[in-house]
């Protein structure tokens, strides 16, 4: 029986599923999380004060303005809380090339929420509050991640809006706030890694095409560019040679898969995810299988990317503690003792740390693995603290 007394209470209150939720969840169960992300994203959404904060051509968005966007919006955010208390997986069974997705932009509005919700928490002195919401925050973009790549995406997307609050104002953390933090990443850090699940989603889903030869063909003129001509002439030489040519296709898909999924086994440092294109010398067969092979090498690398910064903003709340207990900077990061937290993983190694005085430089050597003595390197965020 779905959630009844949840439901009962917010129509009771003048709430009631919306028509994101009504197409997104059909059938809903009581036993996804995600039926909770969909609905609490869309009363966001809908929220007059809410909407109000994202009106920036009228002049900077005040804090009174944020503050009562969190408070109309309390129904919502525990909501969202009360969904985090359940496993959480995509309600969908099947996902085909037309499938909508209209949730994703909600739940930007959601991390932008949890963003405004930290910023008045910070601002109002309540820390651990505010760190509370961000480990919530990264929870909830980190759950809706699985089953296609672009929830994947638009996970980090809404991760790097929720750790940006608190990335700006780590200075204002006492000892006991940055170890709060720190338990609150790992906590973080426990979720098990969406790539796979991400991996098997589109797989899926490219076999299923690509099993469809028919179907295929006459979606084709929606699915290959003006530029792809050897497709259109192979879709003229008749339904025979094509449906000949998808099967090698799906072949060279779940090739190209297996080679995916034996990469993700290896640690990020040790990775090397192949690219998968078709150049115009390319046979046709392996055409028609890129139109269904996401872009892993790039995805791949963000995902490394917010696995980077989530480990920072661990690794500063380390040496920050460090120089509230001792009165200065620890020598290196080995001495906070913070094991894979201070792990870069573009690298396999310790993150680059330079301390000088009371202030010092933190980053990851980022993708190209290599230190560029800061410049080009990969920072918590830019503004934030070095």
């Amino acid at each position: 029986m779905w959630s009844f007394l949840l439901v009962a209470a917010l129509v009771q209150q003048g709430q009631k599923p919306g028509p994101i939720f009504q197409q997104v969840i059909p059938n809903p169960t009581g036993e996804n999380g995600y039926e909770e992300f969909v609905m609490a994203a869309e009363m966001v959404t809908n929220s007059r004060e809410f909407q109000m904060t994202q009106d920036v051509e009228n002049g900077p968005i005040t804090l009174k303005q944020k503050r009562a966007a969190v408070t109309a919006n309390k129904k919502a955010l525990d909501l969202l809380r009360f969904g985090l208390q359940k496993k959480s997986f995509q309600p969908r069974t099947e996902m085909t090339a037309a499938t909508l997705l209209p949730e994703f932009a909600q739940f930007r509005n959601m991390a932008r929420m949890l963003a405004m919700e930290q910023q008045v928490f910070l601002a109002d002195g309540s820390l651990p509050l505010a760190l509370d919401s961000l480990r919530d925050g990264l929870l909830f973009s980190h759950r809706f991640q699985s089953h296609i790549l672009i929830g994947g995406l638009v996970g980090l997307a809404c991760t790097s809006i929720i750790m940006r609050p608190i990335s700006l104002h780590l200075e204002q953390l006492d000892y006991q706030h940055c170890n709060r933090l720190i338990e609150h990443v790992k906590t973080v850090l426990e979720e098990p890694s969406p790539e796979l699940s991400l991996v098997e989603g589109e797989a899926k889903f490219a076999d299923e095409e690509l099993s469809d030869p028919k179907t295929l063909l006459e979606n084709l003129p929606y699915l290959a560019g003006p530029e792809e001509v050897s497709l259109r002439k192979a879709a003229e030489a008749g339904p025979e040679y094509f449906e000949q040519e998808a099967g090698r296709a799906r072949l060279i898909a779940r090739d190209y898969f297996a080679t995916i999924r034996a990469e993700l086994g290896k640690s990020i440092w040790e990775r090397n995810i192949p690219a998968m294109s078709a150049a115009e010398n390319d046979p046709l067969a392996n055409q028609i299988a890129a139109m269904f092979l996401p872009a892993f090498t790039v995805a791949f690398s963000r995902f490394a990317e917010s696995d980077a910064r989530v480990r920072l903003l661990a690794t500063h709340a380390g040496i920050l503690a460090h120089r509230w207990w001792f009165g200065e900077l620890p020598s290196s990061l080995d001495v906070l003792k913070l094991g894979d937290l201070a792990i870069d993983p573009f690298s396999g190694k310790p993150f680059v740390y330079k301390p000088s005085g009371w202030n010092y430089k933190l980053y990851s050597v980022g993708a190209d693995k290599t230190d560029n003595d800061g410049n080009d390197d990969l920072f918590l965020t830019r503004e934030g603290i070095r």
